[in-house]
């Protein structure tokens, strides 16, 4: 979670301004929004070190555990925040992902991902 944040918040000027550029929004009201989104990992940290993975009832126990892989669909008007909201979930969860973004955030889904390829090595 922590890298994933390091790598968002490395681009946050970049995915500012392809907010902008896509639909128009106002440069202080998508930096705030881009900020929230890289702040989704480190609230998902935060609420897994506070998570029991394991409770039990009596005689029933129940572990949480993750459930496969995840398919994550989003929206065009902030599809910076809606892919770090969605995906902070599911990997918090332990799942694999699939995100089919927005075809109208091109330029914000291009931000995300060339970051988070770097941070893999992947380029």
């Amino acid at each position: 979670m922590r890298q994933l944040h390091e790598a968002v918040s490395a681009r946050i000027d970049d995915s500012t301004a392809a907010m902008v550029e896509e639909y128009g929004g106002v440069v202080q009201f998508a930096r705030l929004i881009v900020q929230s989104g890289a702040n989704a990992f480190l609230a998902t940290e935060r609420g897994l070190q506070e998570l029991p993975l394991t409770r039990s009832w009596g005689k029933t126990t129940v572990t949480l555990e993750p459930v496969g892989v995840a398919g994550l669909i989003t929206a065009w008007n902030a599809n910076a925040l809606f892919i770090c909201l969605k995906l902070a979930s599911a990997v918090g969860a332990g799942c694999t992902v699939v995100i089919k973004p927005s075809e109208l955030s091109l330029l914000q889904t291009q931000v995300m991902i060339e970051r988070v390829q770097i941070l893999r090595g992947w380029t």
